[in-house]
């Protein structure tokens, strides 16, 4: 059974487990429908049950704009504030498909883990006008896609990545 590991720094939320900005059932459907789309090429009910059913683990922390800076400065070497981090354990479909087809002993295979600062999505949110919720479930989206293995650095890659996010938040009818 998929499993989405949502942690709330200490840094900000001390022992807290919770921050109303964040749906944790629209963030799991998300996910969801991201693994039936692109890991199973369609999001049929059969499909998506289906897809629920993977034993994946998909890590997602909620960090201060502090955390996400260092650790943005750590692994990119960018020094600066960004809205989320994707931390990706394979490098295609094709990887994630072997590692499926091969888990004979049904052990939670490890997407990779997302790191989201919420204080960035949610200064996002106002600037472009749309809702947290909305802000939240397209960075986790896109942050998954860089999971599965796509990128925006070239133009090409970039379209093909937007439209794959498109599809999803249409989907889940969240638009802007």
């Amino acid at each position: 059974m998929m499993i989405l590991d949502i942690n709330y720094s200490d840094a900000i939320y001390g022992d807290a487990d919770i921050d109303e900005r964040i749906d944790k059932d629209l963030i799991h459907e998300a996910a969801v429908y991201l693994i039936s789309s692109e890991l199973l090429g369609d999001m049929s009910e059969e499909a998506l049950d289906r897809a629920s059913e993977l034993p994946i683990y998909i890590g997602v922390s909620l960090v201060s704009e502090d955390e996400i800076k260092d650790i943005n400065r750590d692994f990119r070497g960018i020094d600066k504030v960004t809205d989320v981090l994707s931390f990706p354990q394979f490098e295609s479909t094709d990887e994630i498909l072997a590692e499926i087809e091969g888990d004979e002993a049904l052990v939670d295979i490890p997407l990779g883990d997302v790191v989201i600062c919420l204080d960035q999505a949610e200064r996002q949110s106002k600037e472009y006008g749309t809702s947290i919720r909305r802000e939240v479930t397209y960075l986790f989206v896109h942050s998954i896609l860089h999971l599965l293995g796509y990128d925006h650095m070239e133009e090409e890659d970039k379209s093909l990545m937007r439209a794959h996010e498109e599809k999803i938040m249409t989907a889940l009818d969240i638009l802007r």
